[in-house]
């Protein structure tokens, strides 16, 4: 399982989240709650992160790469709210967004690749 940041306030919490959801794997409320605090708190990459680990065991494939494509929509959505909310005309903000989304994609790329093994 990928772990939080020791420096993340959330973590903890995170975590605990986490170990709800393996334990109530059926319960749709524990990867809601656990979705949720992902979103709120800027982590979406650790729940996918989560999620990739989870996918590898045949019995909770499916449901992981449910929730794992649910972490995707959220993601995307989270991106078209602040392209949205961006000023008109403001090159070098498309350009510097698009370079950290970029590394943010990489980053994401390569905790799954590290914890895929």
């Amino acid at each position: 399982m990928a772990t939080a940041s020791p420096k993340d306030p959330f973590g903890p919490a995170l975590e605990a989240l986490w170990q709800q959801v393996t334990r109530r794997w059926q319960d749709d409320s524990a990867h809601d709650a656990f979705l949720e605090l992902a979103q709120q708190t800027g982590r979406l990459g650790f729940a996918a992160a989560c999620y990739r680990s989870a996918s590898s065991d045949h019995l909770r494939r499916e449901r992981a790469e449910q929730q794992l494509a649910a972490v995707k929509a959220l993601a995307l959505a989270q991106l078209e709210r602040s392209r949205a909310s961006r000023p008109r005309g403001a090159r070098s903000r498309r350009v510097l967004t698009a370079a950290v989304v970029l590394m943010v994609v990489a980053l994401l790329v390569i905790l799954l690749r590290l914890v895929a093994g």
